[in-house]
C-alpha cells in the first residue's frame, strides 16, 4: 500500500516538473516560490489592513503572524523528525513543505479575517500556486505540498480556535477589519 501511494507521488512529481513544463511557468513557478520577493507586498497588505482596520486590523495581522510562525515552527520540527529526503536531492527535508504550510495558514486566517469572496478566492488562488510551484521548481513532491497545506490550515485553525477563546469580542460578526 505504501509503495503504491509512493509510486503515485513520484509519477505526479515527473508529471507536474517535467511533462507540462513550459516556458510560462517556468517563469512564473519560481516567482511564487521565492518566499522574499513576498516580503514586500505581504508587509505593505498588513500596513494597509492595520491603517484601514485599527485595532481589529492590528488583531488580525498579529493572528496571521502567529498562524505562520507556528505553522513555519512546527511544520520545521516535523521536517526533522520525518526527514524525507527532497526529489532532486538537496540536504533540506522535505516533508510537509512549508511554503505550502505557511501560505494556507495565512490563507485561512486572511478568509477568516476578512470575509470577503475576493480576499478568499485570491489568498487561496496565491496559497494553491505557491503550493504547486514547490513541485514545478522541484523542491518537494506532491504529497510534501498537500501535508504543508494540511498542516497550515490545522495550524491557522488552531489559531482561530484560541482566538475566539480568549477574544470573543473580535468575532463579532459585525466587527470584522
Amino acid at each position: 500500500m505504501i509503495n503504491a501511494f509512493i509510486s503515485l507521488d513520484h509519477r505526479l512529481f515527473y508529471f507536474i516538473h517535467v511533462t507540462i513544463k513550459n516556458s510560462f511557468f517556468d517563469w512564473l513557478m519560481p516567482i511564487m516560490s521565492n518566499g522574499q520577493l513576498w516580503a514586500a507586498p505581504l508587509g505593505f497588505a498588513c500596513v494597509l489592513a492595520i491603517y484601514f482596520g485599527r485595532k481589529r486590523g492590528m488583531f488580525a495581522v498579529v493572528l496571521l503572524i502567529i498562524a505562520v510562525g507556528l505553522s513555519d515552527f512546527s511544520g520545521n520540527v516535523l521536517k526533522h523528525i520525518i526527514s524525507r529526503c527532497r526529489p532532486l536531492g538537496s540536504e533540506l527535508d522535505s516533508f510537509p513543505s512549508n511554503h505550502a504550510s505557511n501560505s494556507f495558514a495565512f490563507a485561512l486566517l486572511a478568509s477568516f479575517c476578512w470575509r470577503n469572496r475576493w480576499v478568499r478566492i485570491t489568498v487561496y488562488a496565491i496559497a494553491l500556486t505557491v503550493g504547486f510551484s514547490r513541485v514545478y521548481i522541484g523542491a518537494h513532491y506532491p504529497a510534501d505540498v498537500v501535508a504543508g497545506a494540511l498542516w497550515g490550515t490545522l495550524a491557522g485553525a488552531f489559531v482561530i480556535m484560541l482566538s475566539r477563546k480568549y477574544f470573543p469580542g473580535f468575532h463579532d460578526e459585525n466587527a470584522h477589519p
